[in-house]
């Protein structure tokens, strides 16, 4: 009868053991996929910053997309992600290129829930043209004409919001055609 207990109090410590032993391998496998992951993650989340830039103030920024305009028809949506900005053409304060002597008209939707008002101004803050007000829901209109030959010797345009100027804008270089 010993032997048989002998036998059961083996084959139970033989149980145990291998128990421990898968527990151990299955924690050593979390652990490994935990580790994994978040290897993963913070390489995917360092992503953005690879192509951020370096600004003066030492901080990053994303760099900002330009886009050349080739139809006279924009239009423009007012967003509120992550603060108000100004999507167009599917960008965000997207930079603008706009063909020299030309006439535009900016569509412009405000579904958010502030006030907006889009401004076109010149290097010295000077404004050439506005949509007026755009109350939340509504949308408005700003016709403007590049009526110069280039931007290129650094005179820079730009637009904004009257009512959020730091966080919905953009420069505007007007290129020859």
């Amino acid at each position: 009868m010993n032997d048989k207990k002998s036998r059961d109090i083996n084959s139970t410590t033989t149980n145990a053991k291998n128990v421990i032993k898968t527990i151990t391998i299955v924690s050593i496998s979390i652990i490994v996929a935990i580790v994994s992951f978040s290897t993963t993650s913070s390489s995917i989340s360092s992503v953005p910053m690879a192509l951020a830039q370096q600004t003066d103030n030492n901080t990053t920024t994303t760099p900002t997309p330009t886009i050349t305009l080739t139809d006279n028809a924009v239009q423009v949506n007012a967003t509120e992600i992550n603060g108000y900005k100004w999507q167009i053409n599917g960008q965000f304060n997207p930079d603008l290129r706009m063909l020299a002597n030309t006439a535009y008209t900016f569509t412009v939707q405000n579904p958010t829930d502030s006030t907006h008002e889009l401004r076109i101004a010149d290097s010295q803050g000077k404004d050439l043209a506005t949509s007026g007000d755009i109350q939340p829901g509504g949308s408005g209109i700003l016709n403007f004409k590049t009526n110069m030959t280039s931007s290129g010797g650094g005179d820079m345009l730009r637009y904004y919001c009257q009512y959020h100027p730091d966080l919905m804008k953009g420069s505007i270089q007007i290129v020859n055609q």
